[in-house]
């Protein structure tokens, strides 16, 4: 039985701390420091004081799985401190039928094998990050683990994050899944993509497929990108897409790209767009005004010139007017979309009787082709590349460019795209 004095010594941050550890189902004494006790000032020394104390009174328990740092659990008695004289996190309620239900969970149904705890603790430092970037911002977020997901009953992510319009899926690989169960978890998608769930959600959905625990990541994501590809392309859009890297780099699109507010929606558009005004004299919107037309595909531009009869602008032969993409963080859709640019065109010309071409505007034209490389995308011959830094500082038709069969990149010397000019071997 816990005293009243071990009661009255709580701090916010330790009863903010205990209800973490409830919901993420274990965390480790560093992620405690940085997440919860670091950003008031304690040192590493005070934390490993106060998990001392934590298990002295038999509310957590350390289970060591391998790694430096032992997992720290909930004990039984560590539910109940919450359960009966703090609070439980609110994303365990859950409602039924017009009730709001409590999903109670004891320690024994909180523990995990040794096995997958190393995956559990990973998944949780991504949390934790995320937690900390975004209450620095202010931004409102709810995160459930695979335990606690109720939003969903035909798919289990390992955890999804609440923000905005958007339900983050989180997928941990920890480099140990094969070929063959990634193929399942992907044919497991496509079974929830064709279910009625499905269709009533409330929120678009993002997979976040972490991938962690392995010495080159680019290589890893690249094969998981290529299952996904192979898997279930054909069902991406712009209401389910799918992210693969290491933990930083998906942080950094998720608060560049998918929150509410970011930088992409309020800078990056806004300014890429006005670029284009400026520096190659386009008439720029947004994309989705021609997704009727496009099969209900979606881009981030459409820009055309017009000439002095405000119709499409002709050059060398060729009609001034592009579908364009921002490939930021590297989004499964965009690729997507240049396989089926072919037939995206088609329609477009079956509609306004004139094709149309696609430019993608990427960040590193090596690493970009090695991920073409990677899925074995064979490009329309519709399909342009280009860098912001070539379209500021080159003619149009030259910032344009394409993969030759070598992988060497050759732009062009008139508006027809008719003339290519070798740039340079990758």
């Amino acid at each position: 039985m816990l005293s009243k004095d071990f009661l009255t010594t709580l701090t916010d941050t330790d009863k903010e701390v205990l209800r973490s550890i409830y919901l993420l189902r274990c965390l480790d004494e560093p992620t405690i420091l940085e997440t919860y006790y670091a950003p008031e000032g304690r040192t590493q020394d005070y934390v490993m004081r106060r998990i001392r104390k934590f298990v002295k009174c038999k509310v957590i328990e350390k289970v060591k799985y391998g790694e430096e740092w032992p997992a720290l659990f909930l004990t039984t008695s560590g539910v109940g401190l919450l359960r009966y004289y703090l609070t439980l996190p609110d994303e365990i309620y859950i409602k039924q039928k017009k009730k709001t239900i409590l999903g109670v969970y004891n320690s024994n149904d909180l523990k995990l094998d040794p096995r997958v705890i190393k995956h559990q603790i990973y998944l949780n430092r991504f949390v934790s990050k995320f937690k900390i970037k975004a209450d620095k911002l202010g931004i409102p977020w709810a995160y459930f683990d695979e335990k606690y997901l109720s939003k969903y009953t035909s798919i289990r992510p390992d955890g999804m994050i609440r923000i905005g319009g958007e339900d983050l899926f989180l997928e941990m690989d920890m480099g140990t899944e094969k070929n063959t169960q990634l193929r399942k978890k992907w044919e497991n998608y496509r079974t929830f993509i064709r279910s009625e769930e499905y269709f009533q959600r409330e929120q678009n959905i993002k997979v976040l497929f972490i991938v962690g625990n392995v010495k080159n990541t680019e290589l890893k994501a690249r094969r998981v990108k290529s299952l996904i590809y192979d898997e279930i392309v054909d069902i991406v859009d712009s209401d389910i897409d799918f992210y693969v890297a290491d933990q930083d780099t998906l942080l950094n699109t998720v608060f560049e790209k998918l929150i509410p507010s970011c930088p992409y929606v309020t800078n990056t558009i806004s300014g890429f767009k006005m670029m284009l005004t400026r520096c190659c004299g386009f008439l720029v919107s947004s994309g989705d005004k021609l997704s009727h037309i496009l099969g209900e595909t979606k881009f981030d531009f459409y820009a055309r010139k017009l000439n002095n009869n405000k119709k499409i602008l002709v050059q060398d032969g060729e009609t001034q007017e592009y579908l364009i993409d921002l490939y930021v963080g590297k989004p499964v859709s965009v690729l997507k979309k240049i396989a089926y640019m072919g037939r995206t065109s088609s329609a477009f010309e079956v509609s306004m009787k004139r094709p149309i071409k696609y430019i993608v505007v990427i960040e590193d034209e090596k690493d970009f082709y090695q991920d073409l490389k990677a899925i074995g995308i064979e490009i329309p011959s519709n399909v342009y590349f280009t860098t912001e830094n070539r379209l500021r500082n080159m003619i149009f038709y030259e910032a344009l460019f394409q993969y030759d069969m070598l992988g060497s990149i050759v732009h062009f010397n008139n508006y027809s795209f008719s003339g290519k000019v070798f740039e340079r071997s990758l």
